[in-house]
């Protein structure tokens, strides 16, 4: 059965000056990517991979074209609607982590929630529910320095999931680990399109990680080519 699209983008465009030049990552680009999915985007280095991934999310915002996401036309939004809009349907993971140094694992994953309307108590209880699902209710107290590069990237994912996105975003999420570090990652990435119902969309220059994913794309020169379709948890490694 067909499921239905959670990310629609027609005719997206993006370009920006460079010095005296003008880069266009992308244009006049069509995608639809279904809900339920774990996507994998790769492409050669400076192939505007990260900037596409950014106006998915509504990070950033594409010079032309129609795009709708999570049933929002992200185009007609302004910048405190766009603000609002991906606080509660995005869920964003970066291969450098980007931990607060002085907080607690457990204090890091509640901050996205500090936008939203949950006492102090419901917070905590989030988090913590999310810190186990990642494997770290133990490490729940540690700071980021008292954590391994994993681990670490564990907390990430569960700062990004604590909020119920329905769509998860991984920038080179498993970049900066070794290859067993890698593979939890990709796991719980797997799992959450397999037992939570997310979207996950990876950008990675790594085909084995993007073995994974149920699809893989490759943007270049401003197109997107399918590369291969998956049977994830068969070809995974």
């Amino acid at each position: 059965m067909n499921r239905p699209s959670l990310v629609v983008a027609r005719g997206l465009r993006r370009s920006f000056r460079r010095g005296p030049e003008r880069i266009t990552p992308f244009h006049d680009l069509d995608l639809d990517l279904p809900s339920v999915s774990f996507t994998a985007l790769m492409g050669p280095s400076g192939s505007g991979k990260t900037t596409l991934m950014h106006c998915l999310a509504g990070i950033d915002r594409p010079d032309s074209g129609s795009l709708q996401v999570c049933g929002q036309d992200l185009m007609g939004l302004s910048a405190r609607q766009l603000t609002r809009w991906r606080a509660s349907q995005v869920g964003c993971i970066f291969q450098q982590h980007h931990l607060l140094p002085v907080l607690s694992a457990v204090e890091n994953v509640e901050l996205p929630l500090l936008l939203g309307s949950l006492n102090a108590r419901q917070r905590r209880q989030r988090a913590l529910e999310a810190l186990d699902w990642v494997g770290l209710a133990d490490r729940s107290q540690h700071l980021p320095r008292q954590l391994s590069g994993g681990q670490e990237q564990r907390v990430a994912i569960a700062r990004a999931l604590v909020g119920g996105a329905p769509l998860i975003v991984a920038d080179e999420p498993t970049g900066d680990l070794d290859a067993e570090s890698g593979a939890q990652i990709l796991k719980l990435l797997r799992r959450m399109v397999d037992d939570q119902g997310r979207s996950v969309l990876m950008v990675t220059h790594d085909a084995t990680a993007a073995a994974w994913a149920d699809i893989c794309y490759v943007l270049r020169h401003g197109q997107l080519e399918v590369l291969a379709m998956t049977t994830a948890a068969g070809s995974a490694p």
